[in-house]
């Protein structure tokens, strides 16, 4: 099942209940979540790449956005997480951000829920040189 990007307790939830479902029906399941991974040296300097990318966003698209769902509820509609705004899946919504061992504890959040695939944005040279190759750790 591919899940777009979010926070760790909404992936749970949604991982929880289709998981039961399937048990129910003798089957399993597995899942993927998009993210958009960036890392830095620390925290703070990924997280200040964060708040200067949400600074450059025009303040008019969550109306857009909005408009153009037309009510209907999905990954626009509430939750307030200002990351939504910076890719189309939500992959930054699911928090790969920060130094590379704070990245890797949070692959590791996400396989202890159950994700045991990831749909990653390949771009960040910090992740890929640094985060990537330990992923067959888990």
């Amino acid at each position: 099942m591919f899940l777009n990007g979010g926070r760790l307790e909404k992936r749970l939830q949604l991982i929880s209940k289709a998981q039961a479902e399937a048990l129910s029906r003798g089957r399993q399941l597995h899942f993927a979540v998009h993210a958009v991974p960036l890392c830095a040296d620390t925290d703070t300097q990924a997280w200040a790449e964060i708040d200067a990318r949400l600074a450059r966003i025009d303040p008019m698209l969550k109306p857009r956005r909005e408009e153009q769902v037309n009510g209907a509820t999905g990954r626009w509609a509430g939750g307030g997480d200002p990351l939504t705004h910076l890719d189309a899946n939500e992959g930054y919504c699911t928090r790969l951000i920060g130094s590379p061992a704070i990245t890797f504890e949070h692959i590791q959040e996400l396989r202890s829920i159950g994700v045991d695939r990831l749909h990653l944005e390949l771009w960040n040279a910090q992740f890929i040189g640094q985060v990537l190759p330990r992923i067959h750790e888990i």
